[in-house]
This record gives structure tokens, C-alpha cells and sequence, in this order.
């Protein structure tokens, strides 16, 4: 095999180029891989980053990758980054150890060992794809079954395209983005809920009507639970469990249905919003009917809001790790 010219600038070579070269040696190979070891820039954990984030952030490619859109499509594109960043190539190097000693196990296939190699380093990368960061599962322990399915199948079937397997596992990677973008971004009216000003919501229980007024309770409601479905609460030896609860400190009702003091929200399945009363009754926000009771029951649910910590947003590799998508 020709000796490869590294230097620190140019950084790593293309692997699979080393291993297509016409004079491939494997004892040369395995001493190329601790000389490149030296010119890996990122650690595995960045790599594996690099390769699963959307090369366009946005779907927005620049001009000149559009411009070569013209005779191949988007999806190719896409294939084609994942196959070539320097990422994966870099990922490859330092996971080249295992795919030899993967590619020896079938070393009397009948296939040359550089057509196995490279067919282990395919792997390499799809493995990179769909990885999850589980940190009890390093990426070295989930890559090995994945790259010797890729090895399996070019025995197997002589191809070293593995156009299905690449499109498999691009499709894992793309249903996480789909749902990772879905975290990021929520859609629900919930997630948007913004509080209004003080002297707006004075304003909005002065004069607006009073089913406006009932619509703002339910909707900061709704908006506190949404961000409390990840705290534990403590909740009455009643309370069903599929119920939808708030914990609020004490306020004061005065309206015809109920008036006393009063502490806490409670929605039941499939019924409204109620506010739990001191003598146990459960008092219906959509048949309030007293503006300064309505606006005090607002006011104890935006002090809920106020207490309850903003949760960092996860990046997208924490988030797998969480979710295990």
C-alpha cells in the first residue's frame, strides 16, 4: 500500500480511498491507523454530533448546493454529506480497529479483505446514523452488530452499494430530527401561551365578556399543567389519577355558585376546569360569573407560572439519550 502523507493541516485521508488503493496491504493498513490517530481532530462523542445534525440548519441549503440540485435530488444529497463529511470519515479511522477485526472473522469468505473492509466501514457509518447516545451502550458496542450485518450482506449478495441498508438507516435518523424538531418547536396552542401585562389582564376583566374572561383561566390552566407534567405534585387521597391538577396556593371566591376561600385547580377526564373549594366542592370555571373572583383565580395560577423553573432545552444528542428515539 503507497504511504499516505499526513499532515496536521490537511488532517485525516479518506479511508475508503486507502482501502480501495490498488496496492492495499492490511499490516500497512493497521500501522496507518495509529499514525492517523494523531491527526483526528474531534473527540467520537462531537462526530457522531456532526454527522446526525441536519447539514442545513432549516432545510436551507446554500446556493451552490442548490445549484447542483439539478441532475441530483435532495435525498441524494443528503446520502452523499453523510457518506463524505469528515465526520464519518474521521469516525471511521477510529473505529477502523474493530471493522479489521470484524472483516477477520470472515477473511475465508472469498472476498477480498479490502472489499470487506470497506464493506465494515458502510457500517461504520449507518451505525453513526441511528446511534441513540445511550451512555450505557457506547457507540463501539452499538456499531459491531451493525457492522457485521453490512459485512454478512456483501457476502451475501456481492454489493457494496447497500442502498437499502444506507436508506434505513438514514430514515431512523430523519424520524428522530422529525421528532426532536417537534420538541424544539411545539405547535399546540399550549406551548405558546404567553401571560398578558397586568394592567391588560385588569383591562380584559373589566370590560371584556365574561366567556373571554373564563377562556383566560382555562387557557393559563391548561398552560401551567403543561409545564408541571414533569414535576411530582402531592395530591388528596381523592384525586384520580388521570385527572389534571395544579397545586395553587389560597384566594377568595365571591360569585353566586360558591364564596369562601378556596385553593388549587382540578380537571377530571373528559370534563372542564374546576377550582377545588375549602368545604370539597369543586367549582366550575366555565360558570364563574364574578370578574374579581375570575381575576383573582388567574392571578393565583400566574404566580403557579412565576415559581415553576424553565427546564434547559436539551441538544439533539442529550434528547436521544432521554428519549431513546
Amino acid at each position: 500500500m503507497r504511504q499516505l502523507k499526513i499532515t496536521k493541516t490537511k488532517g485525516a485521508p479518506d479511508i475508503i480511498e486507502c482501502i480501495k488503493d490498488e496496492n492495499f496491504n492490511l499490516d500497512e493498513f493497521i500501522k496507518e491507523i495509529a499514525e492517523t490517530d494523531k491527526f483526528i481532530r474531534h473527540e467520537e462523542r462531537s462526530l457522531l454530533d456532526g454527522i446526525q445534525q441536519k447539514p442545513w440548519p432549516g432545510g436551507r441549503m446554500p446556493l451552490s448546493k442548490l445549484e447542483n440540485l439539478q441532475d441530483v435530488s435532495y435525498e441524494e444529497m443528503l446520502a452523499d454529506h453523510y457518506e463524505t463529511c469528515c465526520e464519518t470519515n474521521e469516525l471511521r479511522w477510529l473505529n477502523a480497529r474493530r471493522v479489521v477485526s470484524a472483516a477477520r472473522e470472515y477473511e475465508n469468505s472469498g472476498k477480498p479483505m479490502n472489499e470487506l473492509l470497506i464493506a465494515g466501514m458502510q457500517g461504520v457509518k449507518n451505525a453513526a446514523l441511528a446511534y441513540k447516545f445511550r451512555p450505557n451502550v457506547s457507540f463501539g458496542d452499538f456499531a459491531e452488530p451493525v457492522i457485521r450485518r453490512h459485512i454478512e450482506q456483501y457476502i451475501q449478495t456481492g454489493d457494496l452499494s447497500f442502498a437499502g441498508l444506507c436508506k434505513e438507516y438514514e430514515e431512523i435518523l430523519t424520524k428522530a430530527q422529525e421528532a426532536y424538531d417537534a420538541y424544539r418547536n411545539p405547535k399546540c396552542p399550549v406551548a405558546i401561551y404567553h401571560t398578558q401585562h397586568e394592567k391588560a389582564r385588569a383591562h380584559l376583566f373589566a370590560d371584556a365578556k365574561i366567556s373571554r374572561c373564563r377562556k383566560e383561566i382555562r387557557m393559563a390552566a391548561d398552560y401551567a399543567e403543561w409545564r408541571l407534567v414533569d414535576i411530582a405534585v402531592h395530591l388528596p387521597d381523592d384525586y384520580d389519577e388521570r385527572d389534571k391538577f395544579i397545586r395553587t396556593g389560597a384566594f377568595t371566591l365571591h360569585d353566586a355558585l360558591y364564596s369562601g376561600e378556596c385553593k388549587d385547580f382540578v380537571k377530571s377526564v373528559g370534563g372542564e376546569w374546576c377550582i377545588c373549594a375549602a368545604n370539597g366542592t369543586r367549582v366550575p370555571v366555565n360558570e364563574l360569573t364574578d370578574r374579581d373572583s375570575m381575576r383573582g383565580a388567574l392571578e393565583s395560577l400566574l404566580q403557579v407560572l412565576e415559581n415553576i423553573p424553565w427546564t434547559r432545552t436539551l441538544d439533539f444528542s442529550e434528547w436521544r439519550a432521554d428519549t431513546g428515539i
